[in-house]
């Protein structure tokens, strides 16, 4: 249920511009129309343009990347090169060849147009004769140069080495011929340019490379002399044997180092041990010496055959003795061996701080030899580096030479047609479709648009939706506007007694209905109906629903409208006098009421003399007790009042009645007007029952997406509005 009820809120707003479109529809559809006929218009009078196109394949020279490291050019000097060859096409002076050569100057592209038709119109003298034409004068030079120039176009693709040629003009036929021209003289002009620059380059080549080898073997002659002066071979040469000889002395200084250190350690390990056989087993340098390990390894056989030999024999057995002699003969001699290793630790010590000493001088001799040979290194390190110099740039400029002389030979051109152009067999410009299209589309939003507008910014009341949004009262029924249909013999104010089955009559049995079966406890019995502005229908509904409120009892229909009385325009205007008379006194009750002829229980009371004080009037005592006394005459009382902006009648007898209708006229009515008037009567407290919206157009009704029609066929049977009974 809440699904259903959300999905109802987000299509209302989509229904309710649909609604819109189709209430301005004719307006929109007229706007539409004079725009698209306005873009037929342009686009059939506009003079077709037509395009021809070229493509070139245009690939850089290897000329013009003669001095790159690479072959292939950098991403920025490319661009910057397929710039320079579209500046070239747009050039005045390529254009200037191809305007003489095609003899352009007398083209329809590069005459002057002539006055139009309206132009012509302001030519005539004093006398009005028309004026002849001055003869048609051609245009200068730079004038045919600029006209050429703003038809040609000329783009390269910065992804590809494609450059694209277009020319636009009124004739077909010479578009393509001068797109071709143009291509022609460019691809002669380039051609040109690059010979020029190979006999240039050939030459500036060929002299550089001449200074260049007499630098070179200036160079390389002195560097011999040097080597022999100084006797001394190349930097290289020097630099390996040095490199081998520093290589092997620092090899050895640190050899020495490390053996001096580790014989440093075992002397402080030994000095700080006592002299025992026990303190020295545990050294690790004792155990590794292999003397020591061979004895080791000795005492340990003879205590396994001791083993072997005790299971056999007795402890006393020759054998047994034999063999511990053996032992202790093997543990002494691995003493006296640990004690010889231990005595020779401060003698080794000593001879690798000797070593030591003798290889670090040895190093510091060389370093001294060194210094002494740097100034010398250096200057022959400085002749080797010119004349490798002078040899790189010799085979550069020699190498470069022969490329130029080989480029030279061949003549090559590098520079395609891809495409040449044709002559096109249709306009380019103008699009046609497009341009109508495009007016359309213009004429159809914008007539949308303007609809919208004019619809948010009509402030009057559409619908009865709209009506009870805006004044926050209940709507107790909507009047339609009368066609001419309806108003064939029959009056407004009395449509509900001449044609009781029409839409009309349901109506206003609708807001009956309504009114009697309010909120309050009982139906009202005096009813005042006003409205905020004239001209709101208020009268014509007034006396529909005292017609049909007779039908429920008898009702008078009083007329206080005293400043605009209409009454005596459709009834029978009582002979001797109205309300005014009555209420002064100077008629009876009877003779200023008007009995209905064809409508039973239906009275009136018109004003047939204006009184000259209408607000002292109706605010009089009289008036008021004169209502009191209608009120036991009648069941119902409608009273017609005048609008309540204009005058101040209805406000004074608002407070005399039971009931307020206020009628809100469609479309016509400012929302503005309507709250002014309800918060006048709500000032002084009024009765407002509810609204009613009043010249409703069935039509615009139902394009605010509102059914409308009462005629439901219910048939009552009722005929005529007689005396018969209801």
């Amino acid at each position: 249920m809440n699904n259903s009820h959300l999905s109802q809120q987000e299509t209302r707003p989509l229904l309710e511009y649909w609604h819109i479109i189709r209430r301005h529809k004719w307006a929109i559809l007229s706007i539409t129309a004079i725009c698209t006929i306005i873009g037929l218009f342009i686009a059939t009078t506009k003079t077709p343009i037509y395009q021809a196109s070229s493509r070139l394949l245009i690939v850089p020279e290897t000329q013009q990347i003669l001095f790159s490291e690479d072959a292939v050019q950098g991403t920025q000097q490319l661009h910057s090169f397929y710039r320079t060859q579209v500046e070239i096409l747009h050039s005045r002076s390529l254009a200037a060849e191809v305007i003489n050569e095609l003899k352009l100057s007398r083209h329809i592209d590069f005459l002057p147009e002539k006055p139009g038709f309206i132009k012509n119109l302001g030519n005539f003298d004093e006398n009005g004769k028309a004026v002849k034409s001055e003869k048609q004068t051609l245009f200068s030079k730079d004038e045919l140069i600029g006209i050429f120039k703003s038809h040609l176009r000329a783009q390269s693709d910065m992804n590809s080495e494609v450059v694209g040629i277009r020319y636009e003009g009124k004739d077909p036929a010479m578009t393509a011929k001068i797109v071709n021209k143009v291509v022609d003289v460019y691809i002669k002009r380039v051609e040109l340019a690059q010979k020029q620059t190979k006999q240039e380059t050939v030459g500036w080549l060929s002299e550089n490379l001449e200074i260049a080898r007499k630098k070179l073997v200036e160079s390389e002659a002195e560097l011999q002399s040097y080597q022999s002066r100084a006797n001394i071979g190349d930097s290289k040469e020097e630099d390996k044997i040095k490199s081998g000889k520093y290589g092997n002395i620092t090899a050895k200084l640190l050899a020495a180092r490390t053996k001096r250190a580790e014989y440093e350690i075992r002397l402080q390990q030994v000095k700080g041990l006592p002299r025992k056989i026990e303190a020295y087993q545990t050294l690790q340098y004792v155990l590794n010496n292999t003397s020591v390990q061979r004895l080791n390894d000795k005492i340990g056989v003879i205590k396994r055959n001791l083993e072997e030999l005790s299971q056999r024999y007795g402890h006393k057995h020759p054998k047994i003795k034999t063999v511990k002699n053996e032992l202790v003969s093997a543990k002494k001699r691995v003493n006296e061996e640990i004690f010889n290793v231990v005595d020779s630790i401060e003698k080794d010590y000593e001879l690798a701080v000797a070593q030591e000493r003798e290889v670090g001088r040895i190093y510091e001799q060389m370093q001294v030899e060194d210094r002494s040979q740097k100034g010398t290194r250096f200057n022959l390190a400085k002749l080797e580096r010119e004349v490798e110099t002078n040899k790189e740039l010799y085979n550069m400029l020699l190498t470069k030479l022969k490329e130029a002389d080989i480029s030279r030979n061949k003549g090559k051109i590098n520079i395609k047609i891809i495409d040449r152009a044709v002559t096109p067999a249709a306009p380019f410009k103008p699009n046609r479709k497009r341009i109508i299209t495009v007016a359309f589309l213009l004429g159809l939003l914008g007539s949308i648009l303007l609809s919208f507008f004019r619809e948010f910014n009509n402030k009057t009341f559409k619908t009865g939706d709209n009506v009870a949004e805006i004044t926050k009262l209940p709507l107790l029924g909507i009047f339609p506007l009368l066609s001419k249909k309806d108003l064939e013999h029959s009056a407004p104010e009395r449509l509900i007694v001449d044609k009781p089955r029409s839409t009309v009559a349901e109506a206003v049995n609708n807001i009956r209905t309504n009114l009697m079966f309010g909120d309050g406890e009982k139906s009202p019995q005096i009813i005042m109906i006003t409205s905020a502005v004239a001209s709101e229908g208020k009268t014509t509904v007034s006396t529909n629903i005292g017609i049909s409120l007779a039908h429920l009892g008898p009702t008078l229909v009083i007329e206080a409208d005293t400043r605009r009385p209409r009454m005596k325009g459709f009834l029978k205007v009582p002979d001797e006098g109205g309300v005014f008379e009555y209420v002064a006194g100077k008629t009876t009750l009877k003779s200023s009421v008007t009995t209905d002829p064809t409508v039973k229980n239906l009275y009136t009371m018109p004003v047939k003399m204006k009184p000259a004080k209408p607000i002292e009037f109706l605010s009089s005592r009289r008036f008021s007790d004169t209502l009191l006394l209608l009120r036991k005459k009648f069941k119902f009382i409608v009273i017609d009042t005048p609008p309540v902006l204009p005058v101040s009648d209805a406000i004074v007898l608002s407070s005399l009645v039971d009931g307020v209708i206020l009628v809100v006229g469609a479309e016509s009515t400012k929302h503005g007007m309507t709250l002014d008037a309800l918060h006048r009567l709500q000032h002084v407290n009024a009765p407002i029952l509810g609204t009613v919206l009043s010249r409703a157009n069935p039509k615009t009704y139902q394009s605010y997406g509102y059914g409308y029609g009462y005629g439901y066929g219910y048939g009552y049977g009722y005929g005529s509005y007689g005396n018969t009974a209801y």
